[in-house]
């Protein structure tokens, strides 16, 4: 068998993660609930496994150091792997980035500690997530953080289906450290970098509201995001119910897949700025497109456990700190 287990590896995202994680030297075990997944093995000289929700993952896993799950909707799929990664003590990684699925995974935390496992969810909040911790340590007693993140380039079908799972949840803001329920607005704000200006629209799903939380403390933080313009028309009409019949219909639909040059042409801008009322500090950079940028710091972190830096409990990535994206690769910072 092998240490990695990469569960949901027939969706397009999974091929990207398998490519990257075969490049660097390391070689997953493909698993999906689709046949196909056999050829997609083949061809990375990969072992793979056809297996449902409802396989004996306890057997699959038995040997595995590490499940990465990206089987969305993650309400339906956490709590069966989670369970089979503590029962078999196999670290774990997702890459959901609601609220509610994080904290769902979080109440795992005191179990995970006493059987030693690792549960990291939300690796795809990588970016924001250390910016958030490192621009704490800049400022003496932050209590206001701000991020946005702007997102250039194509969609993939997962990441519409993040969208339309997020948006029927209720908005939340985070004052006073705690979430409280939120009124939504869609005023923009403006961000210059690299001397251009970029809209954010406050992203009240946003899971860094709960993990930055976690990870700063700040007790008052706000995100900005870049909305695809479907999803700006579906708040100002009030038309947040339709998402779960929208999401039923996107799911029917084939992957769609990016081509190497509309990877290869997005970007990832990320800025952060927090203030202590008398003072401000900013921190920015920019990434590739989500998906490779996901891959890369997969890729870091997979090898983090490997190696055994794996604290057990609930982490999110900062717990690797800057030489995550560092060694990630591919990161222009614009000021640290």
């Amino acid at each position: 068998m092998t240490d990695i287990v990469l569960y949901g590896a027939a969706s397009y995202e999974g091929k990207v993660y398998a490519q990257v994680l075969v490049a660097a030297g390391l070689k997953p075990l493909l698993a999906d609930n689709v046949s196909s997944i056999h050829r997609q093995a083949k061809e990375l000289l990969c072992p793979s496994q056809v297996i449902k929700l409802n396989g004996d993952w306890s057997s699959l896993l038995s040997d595995a150091k590490v499940l990465i799950n990206l089987k969305a909707p993650y309400k339906k799929t956490q709590k069966k792997l989670l369970s089979a990664c503590l029962k078999t003590q196999t670290h774990y990684l997702d890459f959901c980035d609601d609220i509610a699925s994080l904290q769902r995974v979080y109440r795992f935390n005191n179990h995970a500690q006493d059987q030693g496992v690792m549960l990291m969810p939300g690796v795809g909040l990588t970016p924001t997530a250390l910016v958030a911790t490192m621009i704490k340590t800049l400022l003496n007693r932050p209590h206001q953080l701000v991020l946005f993140q702007g997102v250039e380039g194509k969609y993939t079908k997962a990441m519409k289906l993040s969208w339309l799972s997020k948006l029927p949840q209720l908005p939340q803001a985070r004052r006073k450290g705690a979430l409280t329920d939120a009124d939504i607005s869609l005023e923009p704000k403006f961000f210059e970098l690299q001397g251009q200006r970029f809209e954010g629209i406050r992203d009240y799903w946003h899971g860094d509201l709960f993990t930055a939380g976690l990870d700063t403390g700040i007790a008052n933080i706000d995100i900005y995001s870049t909305y695809p313009g479907w999803v700006t028309r579906l708040l100002r009409w009030r038309l947040r119910f339709l998402c779960p019949f929208l999401a039923f219909v996107n799911g029917l639909k084939s992957d769609k897949v990016l081509t190497d040059s509309q990877l290869k042409a997005g970007r990832t801008r990320i800025k952060a700025i927090a203030s202590n009322g008398q003072d401000k500090r900013t921190l920015s950079l920019v990434g590739p497109h989500p998906v490779k940028w996901d891959a890369l710091c997969l890729g870091v972190i997979v090898k983090e456990i490997l190696n055994r830096h794996a604290p057990p409990g609930y982490q999110t990535p900062s717990v690797y700190g800057k030489a995550l994206l560092d060694k990630a690769g591919s990161v222009t910072w614009l000021n640290h």
